[in-house]
């Protein structure tokens, strides 16, 4: 996708990666979601207003502290959100 479309989409994708009780809902959805956010660059991350950055930022942080026991998650794998969190936040200050 384009960065745009990342930015127009990351609302109902997040509501689907967190909604347990949708059918359909593949039990690796929140996994497919990081592997999204996580591949793309900061370009994509610098045409997030503010406020949307704060909010996948925060979603980021959710995601982290919760995802072995809601989601279908490896405990190891929410480690790797530590350096995506870092990043961002980082680039949420400088910019």
């Amino acid at each position: 996708m384009t960065a745009e479309a990342v930015r127009y989409y990351i609302p109902a994708l997040v509501r689907v990666a967190l909604d347990l009780n949708l059918k359909g809902n593949p039990p690796n959805f929140v996994s497919s979601l990081l592997f999204d956010l996580g591949l793309h660059d900061l370009n994509t991350f610098a045409l997030f207003h503010m406020k949307e950055r704060n909010t996948v930022l925060m979603l980021l942080k959710h995601l982290k502290g919760s995802m072995s026991e809601r989601y279908v998650y490896d405990e190891d794998e929410s480690v790797e959100l530590e350096p995506l969190i870092e990043k961002r936040t980082r680039f949420s200050k400088e910019n």
